[in-house]
Formats: structure tokens, C-alpha cells, sequence
């Protein structure tokens, strides 16, 4: 994407949530990369940066509403020979993950579903306990942004064991191409893709393209998203898009997609674990939690990029 489209989409994208976005400009967007072309995915799309070649990994919202047919093409089609499920117990029990001939679908329970063994500092397998929720209303307060930066390291610490078991394939090599994805394909699928964005050396902009695209992603699935989420019938909306009688303190606050999110979380990544990382790195941090909290060395990284087949500039 050129610098004229990214400050087109940026503008596209800076407007409420509750106000719904022009369908022919979303289409114009997701008619091309890195979206794909798969009827009835959400936000499916390749990650992708001047480092990293499309077509290795790849991220979606819910795979649910896929006709059996169309699902089949994500192997013909796009190689795609391991799909990673980050929804929670309940939400899959809802709506199951579809069987794909010749593709594995790997559900890991996070610390909400199950109980969760992690080693300590000393090595010793110890019970991960789940984070305590963010408060919807907590979302209100501040224009949420407190709230966020604890959503997102709670996602960072739930799934910490799961992106564990994603890098582990991409550093096996195994063939094929990887999906990974959540229901929207924003918050849990959203921190993974900038984890590896940013392992990748890609720059911080570049990252926060990817994550905003989000906003033009779920588009197409906005009325579905906001039944799920907040129960909102928005056909007797006071306001298109919302019924705002249904909405408590901070809906409007949690459905937004900020790139201010994701920076902050990259910032505090920096700050945590940025001593141990690489510098010169784009996001230090990330590299320092790579190593210090996964418990991996830098030989394997160096394998997942040459799997990857990442491209050094």
C-alpha cells in the first residue's frame, strides 16, 4: 500500500464506529492485498510487510459462516495446512470449528478455559492463573485508553503459552502455510500478527497499517459483530449501526479500532523486556519477550525467519 492509499484508508478509518463505512471503498480495499478473496470470512487476509513475503501466515475472524466449498480453498487455493482457533471454550461451543480435508485445526485452552502449566524463573511447571477482565465500563473512562493497555497485556499473558505452540510451527518449518484467528480477528489475532510483524524487524507504521485494517475488515460483518458481542439489533438503532439503549459504559469504547492501541502496547513491550532484545530492532521488546518469557534462543528465531523466508533490509 503506497502512502497516498495508507493516508486514504487512515482517513476512511478515523471515523465512529457507529457511523457505517461507504460499501464500494470497502470493497475497493478488500478486493486487493493483503486481503484474500474467501466469501463469508471475516477479515481474512495475508500478514505481510517489505520483510515478510505474503502467503506464509495468515489472519481471519470467524471461519463459521464459509461455505464447505469455499472452506476447501484455503488449501487448493492458499496452501493453508494448519489453522490456530484463539476463541475461548464457550465461543467455539457456539459456533464449532469446520473440518478442511487436509488441514489441522489446533484449539489450545487459554488460562480462562483450563488449567495452564508454566515454568517459573527457575524452570519449575507451575498453574498459570488468568488474568482478572477488564470492566466493559473501565472502557468509558479516559476515552479507555488505561482499559485497553490492560486488555491487550491480558491478551499478551492469557495466550502467552498458545503464540508459544504458533512459533514452534513456524520454527518446525512444516509445510504449508498457517491461519490463526479469533472471531474478529482484531484483539487476540491482532496482537499475535504484530508479535511476528515486529520479530520480522517490520516498521512500527507498517505494523499499525496492518492492525487498522481491521476496521475495514469486519465491515461487511458489523451487524453479525455487534449481535455477538452486545446483543444490538441495529435495523431499530437511534443511531445506524447501534442501538444505543443496549449499550452500556464503554461498548462504544471497545468496539473502536485505535492505532494508538497497538502502539501503546508496543511501547510498553519496549519497556518491559526492550534490554533483552536486539537493538536496532523496530520493537526491541518483542524480541526480549521472544527470548526471556518463551524461553526460546536466537538460533530459533533465525530458523522461523529462513522458514518464513523473511528478507533482510
Amino acid at each position: 500500500m503506497n502512502t497516498e492509499d495508507a493516508s486514504d484508508l487512515t482517513s476512511l478509518l478515523s471515523q465512529s464506529v457507529l457511523t457505517p463505512l461507504p460499501p464500494s471503498q470497502v470493497e475497493v480495499y478488500l478486493s486487493k492485498p493483503p486481503f484474500i478473496s474467501l466469501p463469508g470470512a471475516v477479515n481474512i487476509r495475508t500478514v505481510t510487510s517489505p520483510t515478510l513475503p505474503p502467503g506464509r501466515i495468515y489472519r481471519s475472524g470467524t471461519l463459521a459462516h464459509v461455505q464447505p466449498f469455499e472452506l476447501s480453498r484455503l488449501l487448493t487455493d492458499y496452501n493453508i495446512r494448519t489453522i490456530y482457533d484463539f476463541r475461548s471454550a464457550a465461543e467455539r461451543e457456539k459456533s464449532p470449528d469446520p473440518i478442511i480435508d487436509g488441514v489441522d485445526t489446533v484449539w489450545i485452552p487459554n488460562t480462562a478455559d483450563g488449567t495452564v502449566y508454566w515454568p517459573d524463573p527457575s524452570g519449575v511447571q507451575r498453574k498459570k492463573e488468568a488474568p482478572k477482565d477488564v470492566p466493559a465500563a473501565s472502557f468509558a473512562e479516559g476515552d479507555g485508553v488505561e482499559a485497553w493497555d490492560a486488555a491487550y497485556r491480558n491478551v499478551l499473558d492469557k495466550y502467552q503459552h498458545v503464540y508459544k505452540a504458533v512459533f514452534e510451527r513456524l520454527r518446525g518449518g512444516t509445510e504449508g502455510a498457517v491461519l490463526f484467528h479469533c472471531t474478529a480477528g482484531r484483539d487476540r489475532t491482532g496482537v499475535l500478527a504484530a508479535l511476528i510483524l515486529a520479530l520480522c524487524n517490520t516498521p512500527r507504521a507498517v505494523i499499525v497499517q496492518d492492525y487498522f485494517l481491521t476496521r475495514v475488515g469486519v465491515e461487511p460483518f458489523r451487524e453479525y459483530l455487534f449481535r455477538h458481542f452486545f446483543k444490538m439489533e441495529s435495523e431499530t438503532a437511534a443511531e445506524p449501526g447501534m442501538k444505543s439503549t443496549s449499550a452500556g459504559p464503554g461498548v462504544l469504547e471497545m468496539c473502536e479500532t485505535r492505532e494508538t492501541t497497538i502502539l501503546r502496547f508496543l511501547d510498553w513491550m519496549d519497556k518491559k523486556w526492550g534490554d533483552a532484545g536486539k537493538q536496532g530492532d523496530t520493537c526491541p521488546g518483542v524480541r526480549g519477550w521472544f527470548i526471556k518469557e518463551l524461553g526460546f534462543q536466537e538460533l530459533d528465531w533465525e530458523k522461523v525467519k529462513a522458514n518464513l523466508k523473511v528478507i533482510r533490509v
